[in-house]
Formats: structure tokens, C-alpha cells, sequence
């Protein structure tokens, strides 16, 4: 039997800790990141993550008109095809799935 008394406050703690690294192993894994990286580079990766994401969402807002500021044009292999919003989305999944092999997402 132990001498010590109970800490709810430890066990708060405890719990928040256990609850932070589960967080930062679930993040980890969603960006592909598997724990290979130390924080630095962690932290660099997912500024990179975000300045792409933040790239294509300007891109992808972009007017229906190749007049806009830039225009997205793909090959369908036999004909080129102006896409934006969710018609740019699927024409990428599609050329990826394409190349990969697999649905492209």
C-alpha cells in the first residue's frame, strides 16, 4: 500500500499531457509526417503545408474568366480545358489518379 496521498491536480496533469502528445502524434500522421522530423523542421514543414494549401485556395477562388489574374489549363490529352473551383479539384484528382494509380485524393 502506498504512503502517498491522491493528486487530483497531478492527475489533471497527467491527463493533459497524455492528451497533447496524442494530439501531436494525430497531426503528425495527418500531414505524412510519421515522426521523422524534430520540431524545427516540423514546424517549417507545416508552414510549407499551409502556404500551399493557402496558394491553391487563392488559385481554385479564381473567376471563371482566363482574363483573371492567372488561369488554370489542363490536357485532357487530346484538348485543353479551362477549371476552377470544384471543376479544378476534380480535374487534378483525376490527373493524379491517372499517374498514381489510385483516386488522386
Amino acid at each position: 500500500m502506498s504512503d502517498k496521498m491522491p493528486c487530483p491536480e497531478c492527475d489533471l496533469r497527467r491527463d493533459e499531457s497524455f492528451s497533447a502528445l496524442a494530439l501531436l502524434s494525430r497531426m503528425r500522421t495527418a500531414c505524412g509526417d510519421n515522426g521523422t522530423r524534430m520540431q524545427d523542421e516540423l514546424e517549417d514543414y507545416l508552414r510549407g503545408l499551409k502556404r500551399d494549401a493557402e496558394r491553391y485556395r487563392w488559385l481554385r477562388s479564381l473567376s471563371s474568366s482566363c482574363d483573371a489574374e492567372a488561369c488554370v489549363n489542363f490536357n485532357l490529352g487530346f484538348d485543353w480545358q479551362e477549371a476552377h473551383g470544384p471543376e479544378l479539384d476534380a480535374a487534378i484528382d483525376a490527373a493524379r489518379a491517372a499517374r498514381e494509380g489510385g483516386d488522386g485524393r
